[in-house]
């Protein structure tokens, strides 16, 4: 019995998971490598066809990035004012080489993130699951528990919808005082954990009676090209691979 992959109505999501764990992955590894804003384009450049085949627009990528902002700007401030090197407008505690290589790192983040956003978007957590088991099978014949690793990594993943409903339900409206948010915020976190902590037993009892599966039972297909998502990935990922290769940086 082989495992059905997903059924949606856009190339991305129909694709193997495999392919797309593959590709993601590589993706951020080689954007955190690249030395240069050359090697950088050449890592993200797969990201456009791909959010294209996801049919996400730029909403998608703005809301995306947006939870982001506060962690890009302060990274970009530290390297701005704490980096050496060549000043920026005559000013000795702005540095012009660490703005430049804040801008490099922020970019980076956005590329990793966007590239894991699209992996979680068009892949349930059970075959993200499955496809990193398959992936680590060779430490099977070194006695690693690879199984029981698949079955925790479902578990973490189908844990994180569960926590950002309780944030949203517990996130103090808009505008006011910071103080007076952060005050809501004391009153409403032990709340938020005993909740919480009662969703986790919940799931983790259906779990252990039989009631819920972490893991499809059945394996996944062999690996091969059945749609126009698994050939773009494919060649997208050869193609991105000659790219950083010969990019310099």
């Amino acid at each position: 019995m082989t495992l059905p992959l997903t059924p949606a109505a856009t190339p991305l999501h129909r694709a193997d998971p495999r392919l797309k764990l593959l590709v993601c992955g590589c993706i951020t590894i080689l954007a955190f490598a690249a030395g240069s804003w050359l090697r950088l384009a050449a890592a993200g450049a797969l990201l456009l066809p791909l959010t294209v085949a996801a049919r996400c627009g730029p909403g998608w990528l703005l809301r995306t990035l947006w939870p982001l902002r506060w962690l890009l700007l302060f990274t970009l401030l530290l390297h701005l004012l704490l980096s050496p090197g060549h000043t920026l407008f005559g000013l000795s505690w702005l540095s012009k080489d660490g703005l430049l290589r804040g801008l490099l790192i922020c970019a980076q983040l956005c590329v990793a993130v966007l590239a894991a956003a699209l992996l979680t978007l068009t892949t349930p957590a059970e075959l993200t699951a499955r496809a990193c088991g398959w992936l680590l099978a060779p430490l099977r014949r070194l006695g690693c528990p690879v199984r029981r690793w698949e079955e925790l990594m479902a578990l973490v993943l189908r844990f994180f919808p569960l926590l950002r409903e309780e944030l949203r339900g517990t996130a103090p409206p808009g505008g006011g005082r910071w103080i007076s948010r952060i005050d809501i915020w004391e009153e409403r976190l032990l709340p938020l954990f005993d909740r919480l902590v009662e969703r986790a037993d919940t799931l983790a009892r259906r779990v252990a009676a039989g009631e819920e599966q972490l893991l499809p039972a059945a394996a996944f297909p062999p690996l091969g090209l059945r749609g126009g998502g698994d050939l773009l990935l494919l060649a997208g990922g050869v193609g991105m691979l000659l790219l950083y290769l010969f990019a310099g940086g």
